[in-house]
C-alpha cells in the first residue's frame, strides 16, 4: 500500500513525499507501475524538482527506464530545474 502512495505522491508532485519516504522502512523507493515507471520517473516527467531531489536522496534509481525504454532524464526534458538535478547525479 505504501508503494502505491509513493507512486501517487510522485505523480502529483506532492512535497510531502519526504514524509512518506521516511515511513517506508525497508520498502523499495523504486516500485513500478504497469508501464514500469518509478516514482522518480513520474516526478521527473511532471517537473517535480523537490520530489526528484527527495527520491534521489532516498536512493532512487536514476537509470530506471519504462516499457518504452525512456529514462528519467528523457522525460524531464522541458523541465530545466528537474533536468539539472538529474544530470548532477
Amino acid at each position: 500500500m505504501r508503494c502505491v502512495v509513493l507512486l501517487c505522491f510522485a505523480l502529483l508532485n506532492i512535497l510531502k513525499i519526504k514524509m512518506v519516504l521516511s515511513n517506508v522502512q525497508g520498502a523499495s523507493v523504486d516500485p513500478r507501475d504497469k508501464l514500469c515507471r518509478t516514482p522518480l520517473f513520474l516526478a521527473a516527467a511532471e517537473g517535480g524538482t523537490g520530489s526528484v531531489q527527495a527520491l534521489i536522496a532516498a536512493g532512487a534509481d536514476v537509470t530506471a527506464k519504462d516499457v518504452d525504454l525512456k529514462s528519467c532524464v528523457r522525460v524531464a526534458v522541458g523541465h530545466t530545474a528537474t533536468l539539472e538535478v538529474l544530470l548532477q547525479v
